[in-house]
């Protein structure tokens, strides 16, 4: 509201209205003050007086949904420079990988698991068909159907790289599950996604390849051979709008962490990554996304020095008030790259 009663100020003072480009951490830090200050508002409403933690946390989902859905045009396209760039060389330079093409050896994942993962019988396809289960491990339900995203799903699945019946079925049903993003608005729901595609990988690999150490792997072969038109700024959606409560534990976590970094290595990975050392594809093999090429230090370096504020904050209380301590918070650890498993696709991040 506030904005736009600037901007109706600019255009009266007779001005042309000039375009001011969207702030995107400021954009995400409203909207996620806005729904946690209305999940307290909840807890103490009237109406939520005798509801469980669940209900009051399924009312803040919904008002997440109506949110997003309603600002979905303004605040999806509107970080053009930060996110276009990045999203259509991102895009070019997976369809030229998958041109080389992408083979499964060049991923580290020998030629007799990739066959194995195709050995999936037609009910264990789906993250959570057949049984009624979530398909994420924070109380997320399915992904939700309606007959227009079917129809859209349809077409987009005539027209996608992965009929290509050489590929695994499981790794199909992921990069499909992965394609269905564009379909939907609410960050839950591109979310689901994610977690369905990431479930139906680390299944199979768990079940057909006899170890965790395939996921990575597998998960970026998926991504490569997904057509996901938007997949960057998907990612970038699903991080700034999503409850931070919801996607920073839990599989959740583990899951979108390991599709960013996944998208990341399609972006930036060199020739020796792939295990490419003849000059025989040089002419093919595309430049990395520039966009891309920050280290995982650097934004880990952004949140030390946050911690360190933070300690600094509470020395200055102490020493306002010094019958008051503050316990000391446990380190945490740095993030390293990929994160790997211990025992299921699932484990926490």
């Amino acid at each position: 509201k506030e904005e736009g009663e600037e901007e109706g100020k600019e255009e009266e003072g007779g001005g042309k209205k000039k375009s001011k480009q969207r702030d995107s951490a400021k954009d995400s830090e409203k909207i996620q003050r806005f729904l946690r200050a209305y999940e307290e508002k909840f807890r103490r409403h009237s109406l939520w007086r005798n509801c469980s933690p669940e209900e009051v946390e399924a009312s803040t989902e919904g008002l997440e949904k109506y949110v997003c859905t309603k600002l979905y045009s303004t605040i999806f396209d509107a970080y053009g420079e930060e996110d276009d760039a990045i999203n259509d060389a991102l895009q070019k330079r997976i369809e030229a990988l998958r041109n080389l093409p992408l083979t499964p050896e060049m991923l580290d994942v020998s030629r007799k698991q990739f066959l194995l993962l195709g050995e999936e019988e037609e009910e264990g396809g789906g993250a959570d068909e057949g049984d009624g289960q979530p398909a994420v491990g924070d109380g997320m339900p399915t992904t939700p159907t309606s007959s227009s995203s079917n129809d859209e799903n349809n077409n987009n699945n005539n027209k996608s790289p992965h009929q290509n019946n050489n590929i695994p079925k499981s790794l199909r049903l992921a990069s499909m599950e992965l394609e269905k993003m564009n379909t939907y608005k609410a960050p839950r729901d591109k979310m689901n996604c994610v977690l369905n595609a990431c479930r139906i990988i680390s299944n199979a690999v768990l079940r057909f390849s006899g170890g965790a150490d395939a996921f990575i792997p597998s998960l970026i072969y998926s991504l490569a051979h997904a057509n996901v038109q938007n997949l960057w700024k998907n990612i970038k959606y699903i991080e700034r709008f999503r409850l931070r409560d919801r996607l920073e534990q839990g599989e959740a976590a583990y899951f979108f962490i390991n599709v960013e970094s996944g998208a990341r290595f399609l972006g930036t990975c060199g020739k020796e990554q792939l295990n490419i050392f003849s000059d025989e594809k040089d002419d093919a093999f595309p430049e990395p996304v520039d966009g891309l090429l920050v280290s995982f230090s650097a934004s880990r370096e952004l949140e030390e020095e946050e911690e360190d504020n933070e300690e600094e904050e509470d020395k200055k209380q102490v020493a306002r008030s010094p019958h008051l301590t503050t316990p000391e918070q446990p380190k945490t650890p740095p993030f390293n790259g990929f994160v790997v498993s211990n025992g299921g696709g699932g484990g926490g991040g």
